[in-house]
C-alpha cells in the first residue's frame, strides 16, 4: 500500500470519528439546520454531495491513473445509478470501489436528498397551517387585525363588500392559533374560504403590523384578539402603530400618491374612546369607530335594519321601543325590564336612556317617568354600571331599580306581572345574558300573566 493510500485510510478513519463526535457531543447543532431555514437545508445537501464526490474522486485516482477527467464521470454516473456498476471493468478493487460509491449514492439521494425536499415540503405545510408564512405579493388587500366573536360577521361583511375584485384576500392577524381561527368559517364556501389568509403573530408588535402591507391595502379592521369590552386600549395602541407606518412611507411622497386607507376601530368605552378620537388626526388614516354593542342596541330598540348573516339581502326590524305610542301630550311611558345584565345589557340601557330622556315628560307635573328596572346577579356588572354612569340617577325624568338576585328567584317571579301591570306603560322585557340557553328558557318561562299582556315585547 502507497503512502498516500495510507493517508486516505487514515483520513477516512478521522472523519468518521469527526462525523460521530459531531452527533454526539454537540449538542443540537444539526436539529437546529434540519428545523433551521431552507437555504441552511440546501447547504447541508450540497455539501455533503460535494465532499462525497470530491473524497471518491481521489480514491479513483488511486486506482485509476487517469488525468483526463472521465473518471469523474464515471464516479458521478456510479453516485447517482446503480445500473453501471455490472460494467465496471478491471481491476477488481475498482469494481468493489465502485460498489462502495453506487451504495453511497444511494444513501445520499435516494434518503438524505429526498428526505430534505420533503421536510421542506412537510415544513411548509406546518408553516402555513400555524399561520407562520408571510406573502409579500399582497395588493388591494382587507386587513383584519384580532379575532373574537366579531370576526365571522366582520369577514362576511368583507367578503360581500368587495371594491377591489371578488379575489381580493382578507388577511387576519391574530395571537391565537391559525387553525383555531380558520374553524369560525367553516360556513363560508370553499371559494370564500380561500380568500382568507390568517397570520399568527403579536398584533400590537409593529414589524408584524409591517407584514401586513398596510401601505397597499383597501381596508383595515381592528377588533383586537380579547372580548370587545376589554381591546379599547390595544386598539389605539395597534391605530397609533399603524398610523406611524402609513406616515413613514408617505413621507416625501406627492399629495395624489400617498395611501389614505379606511381604517374601522371597534371599541366599548363611549368616554374613553372619545377623547382619543378628539386628538386623533392622522391624514393617512380616515378613521371609522363603532361600537358593536351600540349599534345593535339601537336596532333591537327598532331604529335601523338588521340583515341576516347569512343572507345579507333578507333584513328586518325590531319593534320601537316606543312602539309609537309616545307622543309630547300623551300620558304613557317606557317600562323597560331588563333581565341579565351583561355588557349588551348595559348598552341597551344606555341607549333606552338616550331615546326616552324627555320624550315627553313635563316639568311641572313631572310625569310621566321612564321606568327602568334591572333584575340580575350579577351583582359586579351593575356595580359598575352605576359608578362608571352615576350621573343618570339624577335625570329627572327617569327612575331606576336595581334588584340584586336572580331572574329565577321565587320573590322576583311574583314581582314581574306586578312591574308591567300599568295601563299607559309600554313594556319591554329584555333578557341579557352571556348564556344564550338560559336566555331561550328563561324567555319561554316566564310568569303567564306576562304572555297574557299583549303589548309586551321580549327581544
Amino acid at each position: 500500500m502507497s503512502l498516500i493510500s495510507l493517508l486516505l485510510c487514515i483520513c477516512s478513519a478521522c472523519i468518521v470519528v469527526a462525523i460521530l463526535w459531531y452527533l454526539l457531543a454537540c449538542n443540537n447543532h444539526l436539529d437546529n439546520i434540519i428545523k433551521g431555514k431552507t437555504y441552511k437545508q440546501l447547504l447541508l445537501l450540497g455539501t455533503v454531495v460535494v465532499f462525497t464526490l470530491s473524497y471518491m474522486y481521489l480514491w479513483a485516482n488511486l486506482l485509476i491513473k487517469d488525468h483526463s477527467g472521465t473518471v469523474l464521470l464515471d464516479i458521478y454516473s456510479w453516485f447517482s445509478q446503480t445500473s453501471g456498476v455490472g460494467n465496471v471493468s478491471d481491476p477488481f478493487s475498482l469494481k468493489i470501489f465502485s460498489l462502495i460509491v453506487s451504495l453511497t449514492g444511494s444513501v445520499v439521494f435516494s434518503g438524505l436528498l429526498i428526505s430534505t425536499f420533503n421536510n421542506l415540503i412537510q415544513r411548509r405545510i406546518t408553516a402555513v397551517e400555524e399561520g407562520k408564512i408571510r406573502y409579500r405579493s399582497l395588493y388591494g388587500h382587507d386587513i383584519l387585525i384580532g379575532a373574537n366573536e366579531l370576526t365571522f360577521s366582520v369577514v362576511q361583511f368583507l367578503l360581500s363588500n368587495t371594491k377591489q375584485g371578488s379575489d381580493s384576500r382578507i388577511v387576519i392577524l391574530s395571537k391565537h392559533p391559525a387553525q383555531e381561527v380558520r374553524l369560525r368559517f367553516g360556513h363560508l364556501s370553499e371559494k370564500q374560504q380561500r380568500r382568507i389568509v390568517v397570520y399568527n403573530g403579536d398584533i400590537c408588535e409593529k414589524q408584524t403590523l409591517k407584514e401586513l402591507k398596510p401601505e397597499s391595502c383597501h381596508r383595515i379592521v381592528i377588533l383586537g384578539d380579547d372580548p370587545i369590552c376589554k381591546c379599547d386600549s390595544g386598539n389605539i395602541l395597534i391605530l397609533d402603530q399603524l398610523t406611524r407606518i402609513l406616515e413613514k412611507k408617505n413621507k416625501g411622497m406627492f399629495a395624489d400618491t400617498k395611501a389614505v386607507k379606511e381604517c374601522y376601530l371597534s371599541y366599548c368605552d363611549d368616554s374613553f374612546m372619545l377623547n382619543y378620537f378628539q386628538d386623533h388626526h392622522a391624514p393617512s388614516i380616515h378613521l371609522y369607530p363603532f361600537n358593536f354593542y351600540e349599534n345593535w342596541a339601537t336596532k333591537i330598540w327598532g331604529y335601523g335594519h338588521l340583515y341576516h348573516v347569512l343572507k345579507s339581502r333578507e333584513s328586518f326590524q325590531y319593534f320601537s321601543l316606543t312602539q309609537g305610542k309616545l307622543s309630547p301630550t300623551s300620558d304613557h311611558f317606557v317600562n323597560l325590564i331588563i333581565l341579565g345584565f351583561n355588557h349588551m345589557g348595559m348598552e341597551l340601557l344606555k341607549t333606552a336612556i338616550k331615546i326616552c330622556h324627555y320624550a315627553n315628560f313635563d316639568e311641572a307635573s313631572e310625569q310621566p317617568k321612564t321606568r327602568i328596572t334591572v333584575i340580575s346577579d350579577e351583582t359586579e356588572h351593575i356595580h359598575f354600571f352605576r359608578s362608571r354612569y352615576s350621573g343618570i340617577s339624577h335625570l329627572p325624568d327617569i327612575e331606576y331599580t336595581f334588584i340584586e338576585k336572580s331572574p329565577y328567584d321565587p320573590g322576583v317571579r311574583t314581582r314581574l306581572p306586578e312591574l308591567i301591570n300599568h295601563p299607559q306603560a309600554i313594556s319591554t322585557i329584555a333578557i341579557c345574558s352571556d348564556d344564550a340557553d338560559r336566555n331561550y328558557t328563561l324567555a319561554t318561562h316566564l310568569p303567564v300573566e306576562i304572555y297574557e299582556k299583549k303589548n309586551i315585547y321580549s327581544c
